[in-house]
């Protein structure tokens, strides 16, 4: 087999926890519902983390009309909209990302970047929060042509 890359080969990478640090904006979001809802924000913690946002709506707000992802989708977009200056990348995500948008055959002092990405998102966070992630915290990086939330 060769080393050289195959033109079919491609990464893919979760959003939340890979490539952003995302804990403490959806803490603060979760928090502002719990608030609200009057519901221990300790209690939710222990069982949220990886959890998707519509499970644990249901399991701690079962109160809330979650028809359609529509409370889901508000909390994500308040995390986006309101908490953005705190969600980070995580360390070398953008220069692993750009490496593999190198050109293999140029030089490392004066590489190029290829057209064809060679790495994809698949994320379970809703498509407004993942792309904002893109439009704000990895502008410098891009989206991939591939983005599947």
């Amino acid at each position: 087999m060769s080393n050289q890359l195959i033109e079919t080969d491609l990464r893919l990478f979760d959003m939340d926890g890979t490539i952003v640090n995302t804990i403490e904006a959806s803490e603060r979001a979760w928090q502002k519902l719990c608030s609200k809802c009057n519901v221990d924000p300790e209690e939710l913690f222990k069982h949220s983390h990886g959890v998707r946002s519509q499970d644990i709506i249901a399991s701690f707000f079962p109160l809330i009309d979650n028809t359609d992802n529509k409370a889901s989708n508000a909390l994500e977009k308040d995390m986006a909209d309101n908490y953005l200056s705190i969600v980070k990348l995580v360390k070398g995500s953008d220069d692993l990302l750009l490496s593999l948008d190198r050109d293999p055959m140029e030089p490392s002092v004066n590489f190029r970047i290829t057209n064809n990405r060679k790495w994809a998102i698949f994320t379970g966070g809703n498509p407004y929060i993942a792309h904002s992630w893109f439009r704000n915290v990895l502008k410098h990086v891009g989206e991939p042509q591939v983005f599947i939330t």
